[in-house]
């Protein structure tokens, strides 16, 4: 048994196991902390849990749900040491398709703690001083995944290579630098083992008639479809204005490596309507999944814990009593399950509205360790990418920190422009210009405004006929606010 973690986790919730079978079947193991072991229904610690929801994230500082002697101690998987394990064992055949699995409390313990590039390491041949037993279970490890992720990918499971980006910080939590993470398979290996995971618990649970929290993701509003449409016809493509997922799926491996790639992931992204927690027997629609849940991370997830005790019942066939209402406001309920199913629908949205707290938070902190950091940067010339037309003006993202400024129309240069904000483009009337969404643009830092989350950006200027430069802290011209709501169809702006 393995983990596989960044380099700088504490709090190891999952390892893996992998054994080969007999006509090229595989076993996988995932080994999930047994955090209810420590964590009883109604007590002071499952109080708090609950209040937390989740643990939350910053740079370099983590807000765990749990005290941290149980999170990063006595229920993190640690190597060479024995630990309390909730284990899913799932069959599979040559072709990746499961075949059966089970559930069972256990106990493991570790045999190498990896990071994700020492497992990519291991899998291209390297990782010497790794036991032979541990890089052995690794090959094992990948190809399965590869199988799975093939077949799920048939099934119609979404694809989207969406950057993400990696801050340096120096001594005192200022950001220095950033750039994009490395995108390694070990990622994927993880990923596509964890979803299996929470699929068999899902299934486990529906097939037994046992309620529990589910992660619902449903399809996306036709009023979203249509606004996909138009905008990947601005970027020079075409999908149907109701597609399916596979339509979706060929759309984003067309673009794979092009220049409007980013701009198409995130088209996608945004028609795609958020996942939350909930009891309805809905499926998941990004994954292609009928049933999911939250099996695999309960250090760091309410939900997950919720769903360990619900495979308890699974187990013992006992029916526990329900859980106490929680004390917060929570919104009405829906459910016809009883007393039962409204405590759990007023839990579902509870979880879920945590959740996005949590994550708007960790993003707003990036962002304004960021926007401190180009403050110091106000003049410098950078490369962007228009991700986004509107009747004001660009925006443009900056591809080294993934965050976006506007480009009013009056500093993109002396011209009139034609917008149109349905084919995504910009065109100068008198110069021939055209820009569009996708598109490079060298932009200058004009001004940083931490306070309002504000980064404005303007067009480089030529060389006058004397072949000065502008001065590098020029501001942007005056122009008139922008709309919050830009409007449809073509404007001319000077």
């Amino acid at each position: 048994i393995a983990t596989i973690d960044p380099t700088d986790a504490r709090d190891y919730d999952d390892a893996i196991s992998v054994e080969r079978r007999q006509g090229g079947a595989i076993r996988l193991g995932v080994h999930i902390a047994d955090v209810s072991h420590f964590v009883v229904p109604g007590g002071a610690l499952d109080e708090e849990a609950r209040r937390r929801g989740t643990s939350v994230y910053f740079p370099r500082r983590v807000i765990p749900m749990l005290p941290e002697i149980l999170s990063n101690g006595v229920c993190s998987l640690q190597e060479g040491v024995r630990r309390f394990a909730r284990s899913a064992f799932i069959d599979y055949d040559g072709d990746g398709n499961p075949l059966r699995a089970r559930f069972a409390r256990t106990i493991i313990s570790s045999s190498k703690r990896l990071t994700y590039e020492e497992a990519e390491e291991i899998s291209t041949g390297g990782g010497k001083g790794v036991p032979r037993l541990v890089r052995g279970r690794i090959a094992a490890m990948y190809e399965l995944a590869r199988r799975i992720e093939a077949r799920r990918e048939r099934e119609g499971m979404l694809r989207l290579d969406l950057p993400e980006v990696e801050l340096v910080l120096d001594a005192e939590g200022r950001v220095t630098d950033g750039g994009p993470k490395p995108h390694l398979y070990s990622h994927r290996v993880i990923e596509m083992l964890m979803v299996e995971a929470n699929e068999a618990a899902a299934r486990a649970l529906f097939d037994a008639e046992i309620p529990t929290l589910r992660r619902i993701h449903p399809a996306p509003s036709d009023d979203a479809f249509v606004d996909l449409a138009k905008f990947v016809r601005a970027l020079g493509h075409k999908i149907p204005t109701r597609p399916t997922r596979r339509d979706l799926q060929e759309l984003a491996s067309s673009v794979r490596g092009e220049p409007a790639e980013r701009a198409v992931n995130i088209g996608i992204l945004r028609s795609l309507q958020r996942a939350v927690y909930s009891t309805a027997p809905e499926g998941h629609f990004a994954l292609a999944s009928e049933h999911y849940c939250h099996f695999t991370s309960p250090i760091r997830r309410y939900p997950d814990l919720v769903v360990h005790r619900a495979l308890d019942v699974l187990a013992s066939g006992v029916k526990p009593a329900p859980p106490e209402p929680l004390t917060s406001p929570l919104p009405p309920s829906d459910s016809e399950g009883g007393a039962e199913g409204e405590v759990l629908d007023a839990l579902a949205a509870e979880m879920s509205r945590k959740e996005r707290g949590a994550e708007a938070a960790e993003q707003e902190l990036r962002l304004v360790l960021v926007l401190h950091h180009l403050s110091t940067k106000v003049g410098e010339e950078i490369e962007g990418v228009v991700t986004g037309v509107a009747d004001f003006g660009l925006f443009v993202q900056m591809p080294k920190f993934l965050v976006e400024g506007v480009v009013k129309l009056a500093d993109l240069g002396d011209d009139w422009w034609d917008v149109s904000t349905e084919r995504g483009t910009v065109r100068g009337e008198t110069t021939g210009r055209s820009i569009r969404i996708g598109d490079r643009l060298p932009v200058i830092i004009a001004e940083v405004d931490v306070p309002h989350r504000r980064l404005v950006l303007v067009a480089p200027r030529k060389k006058d006929a004397a072949g000065a430069k502008p001065a590098k802290n020029a501001k942007p011209a005056k122009s008139a606010p922008p709309e919050k709501q830009p409007r449809r169809g073509g404007k001319r702006h000077r």
